[in-house]
């Protein structure tokens, strides 16, 4: 007489494949070649929006235009995407722990990745901006006076990078 028992581990053994799956993803966000565009009003034309980003993130390092540092990049990071993590990664495990492809998390995290970024530069309590920018924008038939958001181009144009391809929207590469 024998006692056995046995269980089935396929869906473990699956899961912990689909769990390495996503520890190796690497999801970063930016600006990666984006350009301002020919018509741009303040004649960034063909001028890569990282650049303004950096300018805009720490400040014009010349001193020669007045533009304070405005760190929107880190905002979104550490104000916005973190506070949000905790639940982003729990929603993500449990997604993957119930059998759905890990494509489903990425998706998640990049799309709250992208809407962090735009949520800081709408939101973000940055300094205002001086009269001079002010006249500039009206000189140029700019309205609003939000900082970081004369065109819109900035705001619009941050891009999802999964295993070093972009993203060509939120939905998948």
């Amino acid at each position: 007489m024998a006692y056995t028992s046995s269980s089935d581990l396929s869906n473990v053994e699956a899961l912990i494949l689909r769990l390495r799956e996503l520890a190796n993803t690497t999801i970063e966000y930016g600006y990666f070649g984006k350009q301002y565009p020919a018509n741009d009003p303040y004649g960034r034309g063909g001028m890569n929006v990282a650049e303004m980003a950096i300018t805009h993130e720490y400040g014009d390092p010349t001193g020669k235009i007045p533009l304070p540092a405005r760190p929107f990049m880190a905002a979104s990071y550490y104000s916005y995407f973190l506070n949000s993590f905790n639940r982003a990664f729990q929603a993500c495990y449990a997604s993957v722990f119930l059998g759905q492809p890990v494509e489903t998390s990425i998706r998640f995290i990049t799309a709250q990745m992208k809407v962090s970024v735009e949520f800081a530069i709408s939101n973000s309590n940055f300094a205002t901006l001086s009269q001079w920018t002010k006249d500039r924008r009206a000189a140029l038939g700019i309205q609003g006076d939000t900082p970081l958001d004369a065109t819109g181009v900035l705001k619009n144009s941050v891009e999802i990078r999964v295993n070093g391809v972009v993203l060509q929207s939120i939905g998948g590469p």
